[in-house]
């Protein structure tokens, strides 16, 4: 009986034994696998817009002042994609190599200027540097994915700038123009549609805000819209301007200069006498 009972307590000791091993052991510990991260996409991809452009020119309601900005040549806005950089301008094209994991990602050259694209924090700054590598002029880029749509349809090949424009008269159009108005001299009221419609206006029925891409520009650098009748394909283009909540509209007069004591109309045009001014109820 004494045996019997020893046995059943050895067993049990025994199988204690087995559900508790000791930690310690010789054997070396197998290291523990990580899950491996997804791969971050790249914080560069994306549009990028020219703040000095966009933003001046949505704040301050003129095209023409910003336009000069030798960068608005070559690089209103920047598209990354990967390691590839586009950049579209009123007049240029170009595609890049870019080095996302360096301070300099690219390198632009323009005329006799030469241009590094700069990243720091979220922004991207375009710096102009001269002999000397001081900076002599700089201009900021900030992330604008919404502006994307100002790129579509718009071609690889270097008559791009056609679409491009399009695109940008129909966004300036609806950010500067569009609105309800009303005619201080008739007291009508007239609209002009995000569309590019007007509504209210004798004789027109659309419109296009210049937006200065291209090399041809006789209006010296004013500020200047198409009034377009759409039955019979005229049309007029008239100066605007804003004076707080009013559009002036202005017309042009063919410059004329005196050459060998003789006036001689040019291909250029002048401001002329106001014709009307908007007031801007909405």
């Amino acid at each position: 009986m004494i045996k019997t009972k020893n046995l059943i307590y050895f067993l049990i000791v025994l199988v204690f034994a087995c559900k508790n091993p000791k930690t310690t052991s010789n054997t070396p510990q197998q290291p523990i696998a990580e899950t491996p991260q997804p791969k971050q996409e790249n914080s560069l991809n994306g549009v990028w817009g020219m703040t000095n452009y966009f933003d001046s020119i949505i704040a301050k309601k003129e095209i023409a002042k910003y336009r000069l900005q030798e960068p608005t040549w070559f690089a209103i806005l920047l598209k990354v994609k990967n390691n590839n950089l586009y950049a579209y301008g009123s007049i240029y094209k170009r595609q890049k190599t870019i080095h996302p994991t360096s301070d300099t990602i690219a390198t632009f050259s323009h005329f006799d200027h030469k241009w590094h694209l700069i990243q720091k924090d979220s922004l991207l700054t375009l710096i102009r540097y001269d002999s000397l590598k001081k900076e002599t002029k700089k201009y900021t880029y900030k992330k604008r994915n919404d502006l994307s749509f100002l790129l579509k349809d718009v071609p690889v090949k270097i008559s791009y700038e056609n679409t491009f424009s399009k695109n940008i008269t129909k966004y300036f159009n609806r950010k500067i123009l569009s609105g309800k108005y009303v005619n201080l001299h008739t007291n009508e009221k007239i609209t002009f549609t995000k569309e590019g419609e007007i509504k209210g206006m004798k004789g027109y029925h659309s419109y296009k805000i210049g937006d200065y891409f291209g090399t041809l520009h006789p209006y010296n650098n004013l500020d200047f819209v198409r009034l377009i009748n759409t039955s019979n394909n005229k049309t007029k283009t008239l100066n605007w301007v804003f004076r707080n909540d009013t559009l002036i509209l202005s017309k042009f007069n063919v410059e004329v200069v005196n050459r060998f004591g003789k006036k001689t109309p040019t291909d250029n045009f002048v401001l002329g006498k106001t014709v009307m001014k908007l007031k801007k109820i909405l």
